[in-house]
């Protein structure tokens, strides 16, 4: 396999590309995201996840819609909105975004971790695997990542489902009634926060045409990332909203371990510890890295720097310091509800402004490029990878 010395070679299919968001998503419902749903929306929860699906989908629809109709690719249209100062921050905020990602996904394994299992270790101790796990996958490339989650990602959503069906004896109907569980607010509004879980969503936007397949008879690879996202949340909001009273979340943490102990009361339990605890750490060191490697593409390819590989250990330095910094549980809960924030602003509101600038900078060029391309034909091959028979930009194959 050969290794990304830049990042002109990543070569994917639609399945391992899939893959690698289905696990960024996992590594959203290994954190406190679900406990929060289930805080904000009690009985409602499913209600309160089915709002968070259609809302993120419909968002993304229509950005892909406008990025992928001009340009394939969101770095393309960063560098035709805004000037070349603006660029380089905006760069460098999505990397310090990324950093955060990184860290927050840390410390939420780790503290989970500490206070169901390894109690007596400190939350360095148990974070250090992650950081040496990202340096190493991150030297080998996009490449190597997404051959690895081509293969983990579908053995995860069989756990997952497999899960829910040993679940269903414990399930009881009362767990989600009222309806309306906290009332409207709790439900439609304050639950919109826990929108960040998609945020993964907004990567799709930086790899272009190629991952999409877009063409105007072909449906794109972001409904299937939409659909199988939003099964595993809602099939893991249903166990955990039915197998455990909601005045009981508030004292879990790790909420698939939980639910993994309740299916199985029998020694069983202690066996299947070690098993999950490395399938959630692998998970983690896929998508750290997959997030990390991000970070550096946006810095490479907005001209921040000329080498992405000159980054990396800069950045895995940055990780282990901000690891290193004292912090109670109680804390780590406020920065976590301030990294929603980011996700919300980065991942859904940034790609809605950048689009609007740009149509309106662009609006002439626009309509002459969107008459131009009705006439132009895109192959699809069985790989999943675009040629363009008329030689139009597809972000990640033609780079600068």
């Amino acid at each position: 396999m050969k290794k990304n010395s830049d990042f002109k070679n990543i070569s994917y299919t639609n399945y391992e590309f899939i893959s690698i968001f289905i696990i960024l998503v996992s590594c959203g419902l290994i954190s406190n995201i679900p406990k929060q749903i289930l805080t904000n929306c009690c009985s409602a929860s499913i209600i309160g996840t089915s709002v968070l699906c259609i809302v993120s989908y419909f968002i993304y629809k229509f950005i892909n819609k406008k990025i992928f109709n001009y340009e394939y690719d969101f770095i393309e249209i960063i560098k035709k909105t805004y000037s070349k100062p603006m660029q380089s921050l905006i760069a460098i905020i999505i990397y310090l975004f990324c950093i955060f990602y990184i860290y927050i996904l840390i410390c939420n394994i780790s503290y989970n971790l500490k206070t169901t299992t390894y109690i007596h270790s400190t939350i360095f101790e148990l974070a250090i695997y992650f950081i040496v796990a990202a340096f190493l996958v991150t030297r080998n490339g996009f490449n190597s990542i997404f051959r690895i989650a081509g293969y983990v990602a579908g053995a995860f959503v069989i756990y997952i489902f497999l899960l829910f069906i040993l679940s269903l004896p414990f399930l009881d109907i009362s767990h989600f009634l009222p309806i309306l569980g906290s009332g409207f607010k709790g439900v439609f509004l304050v639950n919109l926060q826990n929108l960040s879980i998609f945020a993964p969503l907004f990567f799709t936007l930086l790899f272009g045409g190629q991952v999409h397949n877009y063409t105007r008879n072909n449906s794109k690879n972001l409904n299937k990332i939409m659909l199988f996202c939003s099964m595993l949340l809602l099939v893991v909001i249903i166990m955990f909203i039915g197998a455990m009273p909601s005045q009981l979340l508030s004292t879990r943490s790790i909420l698939l371990f939980d639910i993994s102990r309740i299916v199985s009361f029998s020694t069983t339990s202690i066996k299947i510890a070690p098993i999950m605890i490395f399938t959630f750490s692998f998970l983690m060191f896929l998508g750290i890295s997959f997030v990390l490697l991000i970070g550096c593409m946006v810095l490479e390819r907005l001209k921040v720097i000329k080498e992405y590989t000159k980054v990396i250990l800069s950045s895995i330095i940055l990780i282990t310091t901000l690891l290193l910094l004292p912090q109670s549980l109680f804390n780590f809960y406020n920065i976590e509800k301030q990294f929603q924030i980011c996700c919300i602003i980065i991942g859904f509101i940034f790609p809605i402004v950048t689009i609007l600038i740009y149509s309106i900078k662009n609006h002439n060029q626009l309509q002459a490029f969107t008459l131009k391309n009705n006439k132009k034909h895109i192959k699809v091959t069985k790989t999943g990878n675009i040629t363009n028979t008329n030689n139009i930009k597809a972000g990640v194959s033609e780079y600068d």
